[in-house]
């Protein structure tokens, strides 16, 4: 079948290059964050924010089964953060305030 590429390794195997994605993942995120304007304080309050919101996300009480679409976006945590980052930056200007080109 499909899985067979896969089934054959060995866990660790997969548990290694699973860090290695996934590490890879957390450095081009510092990297880009690196770019960031912190000088400029609705910056640091974006980050904060969608950091905050992004990690609580995972510790947050599930909501009810009646509302199975807010349950699937309110579960994960990347998601919450990302829609917070983009909403915060709109609402504080965006790229009109940026310094990179």
């Amino acid at each position: 079948g499909d899985g067979d590429a896969l089934g054959g390794l060995p866990v660790p195997v997969l548990g290694g290059a699973a860090l290695a994605m996934f590490g890879m993942v957390a450095a081009m995120g510092i990297r880009t964050l690196a770019q960031v304007d912190f000088g400029k304080h609705h910056n640091v309050f974006i980050v904060a924010v969608a950091l905050g919101l992004g990690i609580g996300a995972g510790f947050a009480p599930k909501l009810p089964a009646e509302y199975p679409l807010l349950r699937e976006i309110a579960g994960s945590g990347v998601l919450v953060g990302s829609i917070a980052a983009v909403f915060l930056n709109v609402l504080f200007g965006g790229a009109r305030n940026s310094s990179i080109n």
